[in-house]
């Protein structure tokens, strides 16, 4: 396993020393992984894949007879004021 060097200044040593039941490899590895899983949610995005799941989205809905998605939005923020 490659091994990497960090530098902290001393009164961060210092606090770090104090809390010797943690192991501070394995929370820069996890902070490491962490930050490079939130970077990859960044990469493009494949703008046909994209489109293909909107495709699909659009053919799966189903609009309901007789059911107005407005006045029952309305119905529910009518009742919320009454309370």
């Amino acid at each position: 396993m490659p091994v990497i060097t960090l530098r902290v200044d001393d009164r961060l040593k210092s606090k770090m020393e104090k809390l010797r039941q943690i192991n501070w490899s394995e929370v820069a590895r996890r902070a490491i992984e962490e930050k490079i899983a939130e970077a990859e949610l960044w990469q493009p995005v494949d703008i046909g894949l994209l489109k293909e799941a909107s495709d699909d989205t659009d053919s799966l809905r189903r609009t309901a007879k007789g059911w107005n998605s407005t006045a029952e939005i309305r119905r529910w923020r009518e009742r919320d004021q009454q309370r």
